[in-house]
């Protein structure tokens, strides 16, 4: 009546394993098992360090530096960069650095904070230039300039 399942625990299977992470990078799958990073950067460039011993090119590898990791470094950089003390932005930038030493990701990328203003006037300029942004209604109303010109008459 009673028969116990032959399923084992989700946490015998699990026990050594933190994460396994497939990632697909020009249809070629990197499965990562995951075991106690110390930081998620480090893991995005343990899958670098595979992709360029698999013989990716530098052009490429830069590419991906560029659309995974400083995009998840800037991921709402707008809303958390004003939190950010100088420790954690150093942090960063020597992480950036470090990738540049690596050769993960070009030489002329720019410094961090260079990156997040860049991304808060881009920002800002969408929100300017199209109506139907989100959060263009939080703008205050443009301002009518007028250019008054007085004529006068001088009497001679």
């Amino acid at each position: 009546m009673g028969a116990e399942s032959a399923i084992p625990s989700k946490d015998s299977v699990t026990a050594n394993v933190d994460a396994v992470v497939c990632q697909r990078f020009f249809n070629a799958v990197v499965s990562v098992v995951k075991r106690r990073w110390p930081t998620r950067g480090q893991h995005k460039c343990y899958i670098l360090r595979v992709l360029r011993a698999h013989g990716l090119c530098d052009s490429a590898l830069h590419t991906i530096y560029r659309s995974v990791v400083v995009a998840k470094l800037l991921y709402a950089s707008s809303a958390w960069d004003g939190f950010a003390n100088a420790t954690d932005r150093n942090k960063i930038q020597s992480f950036i650095n470090k990738s540049k030493r690596n050769g993960y990701c070009s030489p002329d990328l720019p410094g961090f904070n260079n990156l997040c203003t860049s991304m808060k006037v881009d920002l800002f300029n969408k929100v300017l230039k199209i109506p139907i942004h989100v959060l263009n209604p939080l703008l205050p109303p443009p301002r009518q300039s007028y250019t008054a010109i007085w004529f006068t008459t001088h009497s001679t």
